[in-house]
């Protein structure tokens, strides 16, 4: 028996905040109709999501100018007042400004504010990103009304109870994937237009995203640049025509590593997975700028992705990541100099090489570290709701 409507508000596209995908598929498998409303996706998506999830679009929202955007919102807002109209069980919401456009369509359904991002009103930053800046101070102030809080990790739980005076804690629900029994297997064909033929026998290391200082792109390119191994290869996405990546692209070129480091653009949806489903080791480095919280109390999506595809994790040490490595599924580099990160790889090309690694990694996410497992707490809260209206 169908459950009633979910609304899923989020200003980034799921393509680039893939946690909206897995709680949309974990909710439609619990009864509830889905229904994502966001903006264009900037690389070309195929999606499959299966029945009673749909995805509707509005425009391009980056790279455009400062009214069209706020055109783009004032739209936003008035198609999910059209969309509430019918029997709504929840609008989940996923960053500030979704929250917020959440409380002003508001009515006898709950609004649940999932808050992948995380970042407090420092005033020095205002003028860099005034709007932003505002918007993040005005969820902060009103987080108190939304009716459930979730963030993606503990420790980020614990600070927005802490900095908005909340009387309970925030739920936590790590940034997973959804798992199916079904789930496909590895298979090269599918990123043969991507990768040359010789990586199809080799152990790939994988990191996809953005590259950027944040991600510490150079240090790991330069890390796996000096390892000796011709059976092992890496394979990176998110490559674009700026000087970062120039210097990437120098390190690859004077090491002769070109046989052995593939550097590709922004991939679709589709193809990222794809190119997970075959690779052995997945890598989340990150840089922690100071009075940035996203980067001091990392969450990071993709390491939920690389999990439910069995891969192996090399990242940085960090609270949230630990837990991981205490579990023989990922080895954390002790800095993010190249040197720590070259050992990093060795050792995880060791764990992968001969054993049941990736077996270990799937058991690992299908009892914890789906999303399957880690929404219950918000499936829990929708049940009570439910039984309430009826």
């Amino acid at each position: 028996m169908k459950k009633g409507n979910i609304l899923l508000l989020t200003i980034v596209h799921p393509d680039f905040l893939p946690p909206v995908y897995a709680v949309a598929q974990t909710l439609r498998d619990e009864g509830y109709d889905i229904h994502i409303l966001t903006f264009d996706s900037y690389v070309k998506t195929d999606a499959v999501l299966g029945e009673n999830i749909s995805v509707e679009t509005l425009g391009n929202h980056h790279n455009v100018s400062f009214i069209k955007r706020l055109r783009l919102r004032r739209k936003l807002i008035l198609r999910a007042k059209e969309i509430v109209k019918g029997q709504t069980a929840a609008v989940i919401t996923f960053c500030p400004l979704s929250f917020l456009y959440g409380l002003k369509i508001k009515s006898n359904f709950p609004v649940i504010y999932h808050a992948l991002e995380m970042s407090d009103f420092i005033l020095g930053n205002f003028s860099r990103s005034p709007l932003s800046s505002l918007n993040n101070l005005r969820a902060l102030n009103n987080v108190h009304k939304a009716d459930l809080v979730v963030t993606p990790t503990l420790q980020r739980s614990a600070w927005l109870a802490g900095r908005c005076k909340m009387n309970t804690l925030p739920v936590t629900v790590i940034n997973s994937a959804y798992i199916t029994d079904n789930s496909e297997h590895s298979n090269f064909e599918k990123v043969a237009h991507l990768l040359p033929q010789h990586f199809s026998d080799k152990t790939i290391i994988l990191y996809t995203g953005a590259v950027i200082d944040r991600y510490c792109g150079i240090e790991l390119v330069a890390a796996f640049c000096e390892i000796n191994d011709p059976q092992t290869v890496l394979v990176m996405t998110g490559i674009k025509a700026n000087a970062y990546c120039d210097e990437i692209r120098s390190i690859v070129t004077k090491t002769n590593k070109t046989d052995v480091v593939k550097l590709l653009p922004f991939v679709t949806r589709e193809e990222m997975l794809s190119l997970q489903h075959i690779s052995h080791i997945g890598i989340c480095m990150t840089r922690a700028w100071e009075h940035s919280l996203e980067t001091f109390l990392v969450a990071p999506n993709k390491v939920g992705e690389y999990i439910a595809k069995g891969l192996f994790i090399v990242a940085n040490h960090s609270d949230f990541l630990a837990p991981l490595e205490d579990k023989g599924i990922a080895v954390l580099a002790s800095s993010r100099e190249t040197v720590d990160i070259k050992k990093a790889f060795v050792q995880a090309v060791k764990e992968v090489t001969n054993s049941d690694k990736r077996k270990q990694v799937l058991e690992f996410a299908k009892k914890t570290y789906c999303m399957q497992q880690q929404l219950k707490p918000v499936i829990q809260f929708l049940e009570k709701k439910n039984t309430k209206v009826h």
